[in-house]
Parts: C-alpha cells; sequence; structure tokens
C-alpha cells in the first residue's frame, strides 16, 4: 500500500440516522444506498482497532463488531469537507463513491466481500471481510519461485475470480501481488482480490457511452493501452513518474511531495477530466499475466528500468524475455501462456476465460500435496497435454512516450515495490 498513515481522530458523529439517511438521498450513493447503515452510526455498531494498513487514498483499520463479536477490516476514506469539489488526496465523492458501486453486488470466493459501509466523522467506512493471511507479495518474496503446481493453484482463483469480475462488469484497474490476500497464513488454496479503488463498474447504459480513459494503477502491471495517449496528446519531456502520470491523465500539475506513491495523481474511478485513449477490461488480463510471471520467477518482473518513462515505453512496446536462469525449469506450456496474456493488442489478447482452457491450467498436480513453493517441478506423467507454440513477445511500433533527464533510482511503488 501507499504511504497515507494519519490516524482517525476521534471526531464527533455527524447527525443522526435520520440525517445520514437524508444525505444518503442527497448525494445519490450507488443503488439507494443499498448495504449503507443508517439505523445506528459506525461508532455504535463498530468498535475500532489496530491499523491493518495504509494506501495513498485511505487507511484500513480491524474493527469488531458490539453485536456478534465478529472482527472485519474497515476501510476507511475521508470524504470531501462540505464546499469542497474534492478531498485532501484530490478525489471527488463521486469518483469515491464508485468503489461502493463496484463492491455492492460482488459475492465470488475469490474476491473480497463488502458488508456494509457508513458515513462517519466526513469519512466513509468500508466494512469487508477480514484476511489475516497477508499479501501473496509477502509470500512470493519470502519462498522464491513458486512451483509451476502452486503458482497454477493461484493463478486459476485470479483467473475465475477476474472473469467473475467482468462478467459483472467490473474492471478492477489495479491487480497486482500487493492487491491478492491470503484468507489463512500461508494457505494459497483461499486467495482473494481486494482494493478497489480504482475499479469501474459499467452499468448497461454506459458501456459504450462512457469508456475507461484515465491513466491509474501501478506501472509495472499496467497495461500498454492504459499507459497510451491518444497521438495528438504525446507527452513530451517528462521527467519521472509523476510528471507523465499528470501529463497522461490530464490532470494538470503533478502532486507535489516525494515519488514514493504507487499511484499517479489521478482520482480513482477516472474522474477529473482524463485524456488517455479507451481502453476496456482487457487492461485486467495483461495484469493476470504480470502476475504469473512474477510467481514463476519469484519476483523478477518482466518490465523493469530504473527510469519510469522508459519503464512505460517498454511496457507499451511489450518488450520482454524469459533469459534468466529462473526460467530454465519453466515449461514451455507455462511461457506459452504468458505471451497469450502479455500482448500489447487488446484484441488479441486472451481473456480470463480463454486462459482458463489452456493446456498449462489443466495440467495434474505433479504430486497429490502438489509442488513446493521452494522447488521447481511440473507433472511428468498422466495425461498428455497437446502443447501450443509460443507466441514471441507482442511488439507495437511507433510509440513516442519521450523522456528527459529521468531519475537514477526509481520510487518504491506501494511502498513495497518488487523487491525489498
Amino acid at each position: 500500500m501507499g504511504g497515507c498513515s494519519s490516524a482517525v481522530a476521534e471526531e464527533p458523529l455527524l447527525g443522526n440516522p435520520e440525517a445520514l439517511l437524508q444525505q444518503a438521498h442527497e448525494t445519490d450513493f450507488p443503488e439507494h444506498g443499498k448495504k449503507m447503515r443508517t439505523d445506528v452510526s459506525f461508532k455504535e455498531a463498530y468498535e475500532l482497532g489496530q491499523p491493518l494498513g495504509w494506501g495513498g487514498f485511505s487507511k484500513v483499520k480491524l474493527v469488531t463488531s458490539r453485536e456478534t463479536g465478529e472482527r472485519y477490516a474497515c476501510k476507511i476514506i475521508p470524504l470531501p469537507r462540505p464546499g469542497h469539489a474534492s478531498n485532501e488526496h484530490q478525489c471527488t465523492r463521486t469518483a469515491i463513491l464508485q468503489e461502493v458501486d463496484a463492491l455492492l453486488e460482488l459475492d465470488h470466493p475469490n474476491v473480497v466481500g463488502l458488508k456494509e459501509y457508513f458515513v462517519w466523522a466526513g469519512r466513509l467506512c468500508l466494512v469487508m471481510e477480514l484476511l489475516p493471511g497477508g499479501e501473496l507479495l509477502d509470500l512470493v518474496l519470502e519462498k522464491g519461485p513458486f512451483s509451476e503446481d502452486d503458482a497454477r493453484t493461484v493463478f486459476r482463483q485470479l483467473l475465475e475470480g477476474v472473469d467473475y469480475l467482468h462478467r459483472m462488469g467490473v474492471t478492477h484497474r489495479d491487480l497486482k501481488l500487493d492487491n491478492l490476500l491470503l484468507a489463512r497464513p500461508g494457505d494459497i488454496s483461499a486467495i482473494r482480490i481486494v482494493d478497489f479503488g480504482f475499479a469501474k463498474k459499467h452499468h448497461a447504459a454506459d458501456r459504450l457511452n462512457n469508456p475507461m480513459k484515465t491513466v491509474c494503477g501501478t506501472p509495472e502491471y499496467m497495461a500498454p493501452e492504459v499507459i497510451r495517449r491518444p497521438k495528438r496528446q504525446r507527452l513530451r519531456g517528462c521527467c519521472n513518474w509523476q510528471q507523465l502520470a499528470a501529463g497522461l491523465c490530464g490532470t494538470g500539475s503533478p502532486t507535489p511531495g516525494p515519488a514514493s506513491t504507487s499511484r499517479p495523481p489521478a482520482a480513482p474511478g477516472g474522474a477529473g477530466g482524463s485524456t488517455g485513449a479507451a481502453y476496456g477490461p482487457a487492461c485486467d488480463c495483461w495484469s493476470c499475466g504480470i502476475i504469473l510471471y512474477l510467481l514463476l520467477s519469484g519476483g523478477e518482473p518482466p518490465f523493469s528500468d530504473p527510469s519510469q518513462p522508459r519503464l512505460l515505453r517498454t511496457i507499451v512496446a511489450g518488450k520482454f524475455s524469459f533469459g534468466a536462469a529462473v526460467w530454465k525449469g519453466v515449461s514451455k506450456e507455462a511461457k506459452d501462456l504468458i505471451c497469450r496474456l502479455l500482448v500489447v493488442d487488446p484484441d488479441e489478447r486472451w481473456d480470463c476465460r480463454r486462459a482458463l482452457g489452456h493446456p498449462w491450467m489443466r495440467r495434474q498436480p505433479s504430486s497429490p500435496t502438489g509442488g513446493s513453493s521452494r522447488s521447481r517441478g511440473v507433472s511428468s506423467g498422466g495425461i498428455k497435454m497437446p502443447l501450443i507454440a509460443p507466441a514471441p513477445p507482442a511488439q507495437h511500433q511507433g510509440s513516442t512516450l519521450a523522456a528527459a533527464g529521468a531519475p537514477a533510482t526509481p520510487p518504491a511503488y506501494g511502498g513495497k515495490g518488487l523487491a525489498r
């Protein structure tokens, strides 16, 4: 997560249930306030506990239900003050509520569940499933390269979760190892997709009239079409990621402060006059390909450069390889699936449903307990799978994300990056 670490102040509650209900009506909460509690206040319903994490725009705290004693994770997001268009993170109310809109109808074993939410002390409080197993990123950095069996166990859950999101009209737009949590410590059989701060739900009425254009996400995981701008709006002379992101998003001057955030200075959900090229849910499938590469490489990304502009140009060009020693023990099928997902042209990129049918995904485990996270090894017996010839890394011509004076070292995206 990012670097927001201020504590939640013990402020007076804002109004009573009737006032909250009126506020919900006035500000047009998603689905007319569905899952929004107005019968009691947040502090009457839950006891605040210890911090669980911080993000660029929010913080997460442990909460306990006063009625049942059950524990949950509560994401706390500051709302704009009365009379202000945006909060201290330059996020508008509409943009903030898009996360609620994306989560409301979701019910899948590989997607975090939203129980309910409150407006409290000028903040939006999302009460969600508690996932004490930690981030998948931590497990990858601790264990190193996953065996193909273990990588497949994780990747199948990711594909099924993302396929479900897309069928529900939701594009996540920030899929990464940090946003995959384990329901239980060390148990890779129960993975959840979390953090819908950049998610966009397309309702039937606006799928054609309101395409996604906001440049957002974490650079190493971003798809080429998210980064790319229309030719008439190519950016020149950017010296770092924040300036590049600000120019790509059309948000004006970059946000002041240290370049240590995983997210560009654009409000989540696409608010604020973004000017990038239109793109679709296929951007999530690219991120899935990056995640599979990281699982099998032990956290070494396919696209890496100390200069952020050069990194983004490399992504737009789609240039990556399996040349490192860690890939010598990886099957051709696994590499082929990665190549099917890391295709620059989103129309040619495989979607999640097709990826689930890939021969590598249909392989049987090499042993009843699966492979060790510390060892390589794929099933050498049993069913023979037809091999699809590996496609070469996709190339893209004519990219002009010019850079000048790039910094020598990259910021620690998300406070962690891909290596510690």
